[in-house]
């Protein structure tokens, strides 16, 4: 449904709002501007803000790979994991996993998040601030070098990936126009690989066997770099706005 998970750009918004750049409420309507209705914690943003947290960061785990999802109550793991992804406080210790589904029926369909809160435990600063965009972007690029052949081989993907770049992701993807450089176009090269890995992935299915299977062990490949680029482009950004690491 997003050309980017619900939760990098919460991430990006609502840190920008807690330093004073826009309301909250505000930077959730910004966040999501394709959805239709917003349910669930939404409140839990604000009293973040109000207990002095300075960063909502962002997780994409997936299974085998639960990336940076806090450690905390299994139902709150298995609930990101289902989904893919969550916000959460570094500080307090607190998940908020955005449930995106789609009510109405034909062409009058309309797109819904609910917000579900969960406990988690505090993430020490460390493994966020400790986060590479460098080497994440290295890893991203290697496994794209290694896989563009398999998506020219099924016809697609290829050139949605040699298309120009953007020069400002936030006009594609709703993402605030003043984000670090490097991490903005790696949040672009990502969220763009992402996007042909998943229109290439309908087309190979559940092909496990030959040279079927072989792309498709590619595009996973692919998937998780992009995954983690993401991810870690999209918290250093975050950690960017708060000042909790040196601007670029």
């Amino acid at each position: 449904m997003f050309a980017l998970p619900a939760s990098t750009r919460l991430c990006l918004w609502v840190t920008s709002a807690w330093h004073g750049n826009l309301r909250v409420e505000e930077a959730v309507d910004r966040a999501l501007p394709d959805v239709d209705d917003i349910s669930g914690a939404v409140s839990r943003f604000t009293d973040w803000a109000e207990f002095g947290e300075q960063v909502l960061a962002c997780a994409l785990p997936r299974a085998g790979a639960p990336g940076l999802l806090p450690r905390g109550p299994q139902e709150m793991r298995q609930t990101a994991m289902d989904h893919g992804e969550c916000v959460f406080v570094p500080g307090l210790g607190g998940v908020v996993v955005p449930v995106v589904s789609e009510y109405g029926a034909g062409s009058d369909l309309g797109v819904s998040v609910e917000f579900l809160p969960f406990d988690a435990d505090p993430v020490p600063q460390h493994r966020l601030t400790g986060i590479d965009v460098g080497f994440a972007e290295r890893e991203l690029r290697a496994a794209l070098g290694s896989s563009t052949a398999a998506l020219e081989e099924l016809d697609l993907g290829g050139t949605e990936l040699r298309r120009p770049a953007v020069s400002r992701p936030s006009e594609n993807w709703a993402l605030p126009d003043d984000l670090p450089a490097r991490a903005a176009r790696l949040i672009e090269l990502a969220g763009t690989i992402l996007s042909a890995v998943e229109v290439a992935q309908e087309h190979t299915g559940d092909l496990v066997g030959g040279r079927d299977g072989a792309v498709a062990a590619q595009l996973q490949t692919l998937e998780a770099a992009a995954t983690t680029a993401l991810e870690h482009a999209t918290n250093s950004a975050a950690l960017r706005i708060a000042g909790l690491i040196p601007a670029e």
